[in-house]
């Protein structure tokens, strides 16, 4: 089975914009541009079903081609550029890629070496034609068209291969949920090696709304304002942020949706975002799931907004006995690529094992605990460190924090938490630990409390990094 997406918008008007960035373009130029820019790729011998990388930046020549690549069933692999050299070498010959497309400021890094490369601007030209001279093509549902790389969770990211139907799928589940159209705007806030930053794309595509590349120059309500936008997806740590200000959060109550996902969000947040007004919706997602599996409705009661919500169309969740998330439907990804080999890890059943821990009320309703492998066990008692950060992302001097069990002679193991003040200053070791008594045994409580490390990001951090940082590097204690 095969769709044109980029038909269905022909009841829309395709004067409407497609990608507002530096400047904008419309649909109709935007589909001539795919179009010129896919002819251009098969003239420099891409070839369908070949892997290519992608380390660029977001802009309107990125989105471009992206969709060109997929339209001459090129698969795209979509990376952080600012990984470091030898980790992103690993990463492309773990899936078997030898062509790289890149800016040109990266064109004379090292690793140009061992790869063929491209300069996107040598394949999205300037001088388009006001007119294709022919049409897109309908791609078929089945055609391999990413791999996208795990975050946050495990040390050895996974390398996902989505079909162009899981893509298509999760945008037609998310639309129906959160109403996104012609004439709405979406901010492209989370990066493009992402899920759900390629699922804004996807969206925008099949139901003729608008994709806002932010101008980096400005920070995140410059952007919203600056562009009106209407719908945004955000992490907690960019929304705990924004609520701080009183004139941020005057610009948030005017947006049509505020989707909160990319990890476990605090009571606390919710809270305020409720108290303040904020049409927000709770989600939970995986990159193997192709962005969002559970989310909120928009007339949703405020209790569920503590959840993550119900299953979106085209995806189904259960819950095993031992508590595990197990997902299945239209967006479940094909499944890994390791050194040129395919892995599917769905069962025979159908089911994926998400390896996160959750449970499911009466009325359908998701509430994740924590992931399967983060769990350890301190004397006897099981712990689960995101239970210990939601607490402490409560409160107010902290934007963010990890916790991660260490080796104890005695218990087994212990947790240690590291924080992220808000400002130079933070609260004191005594008064956190006076905070997270009145919500946890003394048992769940960590020894000890240490700064964030500087280089570390507060997007989907990832727990193995930080367990190396503890071993390796010398700490600074919070007293």
């Amino acid at each position: 089975m095969s769709t044109n997406i980029f038909e269905i918008n022909v009841n829309n008007n395709l004067d409407s914009p497609a990608i507002i960035s530096k400047y904008s373009i419309n649909y109709s130029e935007f589909y001539n541009y795919i179009i010129q820019t896919a002819e251009n790729l098969s003239k420099n011998s891409f070839l369908h079903g070949e892997k290519v990388a992608l380390l660029i930046e977001k802009n309107t020549s990125s989105l471009i081609i992206i969709l060109a690549l997929i339209q001459i069933g090129v698969i795209v692999v979509p990376l952080n550029k600012r990984l470091p050299q030898k980790q992103i070498t690993r990463m492309l010959k773990l899936v078997n890629c030898s062509k790289i497309i890149v800016n040109d400021e990266f064109y004379s890094n090292n690793i140009a070496s061992n790869f063929q490369v491209f300069q996107i601007n040598n394949l999205v030209q300037n001088n388009f034609l006001s007119s294709a001279t022919s049409r897109l093509k309908p791609i078929p549902l089945e055609q391999n068209s990413t791999i996208v790389f795990t975050s946050g969770s495990s040390e050895n990211p996974k390398a996902v291969l989505h079909t162009f139907g899981n893509h298509y799928y999760s945008a037609l589940g998310s639309n129906e949920n959160i109403p996104f159209k012609q004439g709405d705007q979406w901010l492209l806030s989370l990066p493009l090696y992402h899920v759900g930053g390629l699922s804004i794309l996807f969206r925008a595509i099949i139901s003729g709304g608008t994709v806002v590349v932010p101008d980096e120059n400005l920070d995140l309500i410059d952007n919203i304002k600056k562009n009106n936008i209407t719908h945004i997806s955000l992490v907690t740590t960019q929304l705990l942020r924004l609520l701080e200000n009183k004139s941020s959060v005057n610009v948030l109550k005017n947006l049509k949706a505020i989707l909160i996902g990319g990890g476990y969000i605090p009571s606390e947040l919710i809270k305020e975002s409720i108290k303040n007004n904020l049409l927000i919706f709770t989600t939970y997602g995986s990159t193997e799931m192709a962005s969002q599996i559970t989310t909120t409705k928009t007339d949703e009661k405020s209790d569920n907004l503590f959840t993550s919500g119900k299953p979106l169309k085209y995806r189904k969740i259960k819950i095993a006995s031992d508590g595990e998330i197990l997902v299945k439907g239209e967006t479940l990804f094909k499944g890994y690529v390791e050194n040129n080999k395919f892995i599917n890890p769905v069962k025979p059943d159908g089911w994926y094992h998400t390896g996160d821990l959750g449970t499911i009320d009466n009325e359908g309703y998701l509430t994740v605990i924590s992931r399967k492998d983060n769990m350890f066990i301190s004397g006897g008692e099981n712990i689960y460190p995101e239970e210990i950060e939601k607490i402490l992302l409560n409160i107010n001097e902290i934007a963010d924090a990890l916790v991660i069990d260490i080796p104890n002679k005695e218990f087994g193991a212990r947790p240690v938490a590291f924080i992220k003040s808000k400002t130079n200053k933070i609260t004191n070791k005594k008064n956190i630990l006076e905070y997270l008594s009145m919500y946890l045994p003394k048992y769940k409580i960590p020894d000890d409390f240490y700064k964030w490390p500087i280089n570390f990001s507060s997007f989907k951090p990832n727990r193995a990094d930080f367990k190396n940082y503890y071993k390796n590097s010398k700490l600074e204690k919070i007293v």
